[in-house]
C-alpha cells in the first residue's frame, strides 16, 4: 500500500506531540507526592504559597496544570479552586474550574480572606470594637460620642453595633 510524503509527516508529528506530552507528564508528576488525602506539590513555590511550574519559559500554577492534564482546556477566565483549600494540592479530584466571583465566595466561605485587623482598610482592632459594645448604652452614651472618642464616622459605630460589620467578634 502506497503512504504518501504527507501521511509519514503527519505520523510523525503525532509521535512527536505525544512524546513532549508524556515527557512533560513525567516531569510534573516528578514533583508530587502523594499521600491518603492530598497531592502536593514539592517543586518550587511562589510568594503567596501556590507551587510554580515553568513550561517553555511561562510560569504556571501546579494545580491548574494538573486539572489540565486531567480534564483538558480550562475556558478561559475560569480559575481552578481547591475543594480541600490545600494550595500546594494537585490532586485532580480534589479542583474544580470556577469563576472569579466563585473563587471569592469559596474564600470568604472558607475565612481564608483577610478581614477584621487583617483587613488592610481596619481602622480599629477587635479590642476596640468590644471596648465599644460594652461603652454603648442607648440615651447616655450616643454613636457620636463614641466616633468622636475612637476616631471613626458615627455610621461605622452604627455599623459595629448593629454588627453589621465586625460580625465575627
Amino acid at each position: 500500500m502506497y503512504t504518501s510524503k504527507a501521511s509519514k509527516i503527519r505520523n510523525s508529528m503525532e509521535e512527536i506531540v505525544e512524546y513532549y506530552v508524556t515527557r512533560l507528564k513525567e516531569r510534573f508528576w516528578h514533583s508530587v507526592e502523594k499521600t491518603q488525602t492530598c497531592w502536593n506539590w514539592k517543586g518550587s513555590k511562589g510568594k503567596r504559597g501556590y507551587g510554580t511550574f515553568c513550561l517553555c519559559g511561562v510560569i504556571h500554577y501546579p494545580h491548574r496544570v494538573s486539572y489540565i492534564i486531567e480534564h483538558g482546556h480550562i475556558r478561559g477566565g475560569l480559575h481552578v479552586l481547591h475543594k480541600c483549600d490545600n494550595r500546594l494540592c494537585v490532586r485532580p479530584d480534589h479542583l474544580f474550574v470556577g469563576t472569579n466571583a466563585e473563587n471569592n465566595a469559596d474564600m470568604v466561605s472558607k475565612k481564608r480572606h483577610p478581614f477584621g485587623e487583617k483587613s488592610g482598610r481596619a481602622i480599629l482592632t477587635e479590642k476596640q470594637i468590644l471596648e465599644i459594645r460594652k461603652k454603648w448604652i442607648p440615651k447616655k452614651v450616643t454613636a457620636g460620642q463614641l466616633a468622636i472618642e475612637f476616631g471613626v464616622s458615627r455610621r461605622n459605630i452604627r455599623s459595629i453595633l448593629t454588627r453589621e460589620s465586625w460580625k465575627h467578634i
